[in-house]
């Protein structure tokens, strides 16, 4: 028999679109439709992603929107849970600009760390608080 299997760790698009190949529906169903119905929950998927990411500890809030829209995330509920939990983001965005910044210390010159931190989406703020 066959089953399908549906991770936790996946968001409203991807399950959809998992359920659609896998039953091979004529109507697309929509992730709204399977959210109604309580199979799927965004929201939920963000706090667990984002306990995830507390864990490494090592990412910008630009790295986190970015991870979680390549997971199909949509921008807008991002950017709600981000902007709700701001102090939250900031500390720990913080946290990990300093992390990093200790780390690169013996390998690295402050300005190349700057650079670095700035690929990575820290703001000028967060990186010369780093840096002191």
């Amino acid at each position: 028999f066959n089953v399908l299997i549906i991770s936790k760790e996946e968001s409203a698009l991807k399950k959809a679109e998992k359920i659609e190949n896998y039953y091979g529906f004529a109507e697309p169903i929509s992730g709204k439709e399977l959210e109604e119905n309580g199979y799927i929950d965004d929201n939920n998927y963000i706090e667990r992603a984002i306990n995830e990411f507390k864990a490494s500890n090592n990412l910008s809030i630009k790295e986190i929107k970015y991870k979680l829209y390549s997971k199909g995330i949509k921008n807008t509920l991002i950017d709600e849970y981000i902007s709700n939990n701001i102090d939250f983001f900031e500390e720990y965005e913080q946290k990990s600009a300093y992390k990093i910044v200790h780390k690169k210390r013996n390998t690295m010159e402050d300005d190349e760390i700057k650079v670095y931190l700035l690929k990575k989406g820290y703001n000028d703020d967060c990186i010369k608080k780093a840096l002191e």
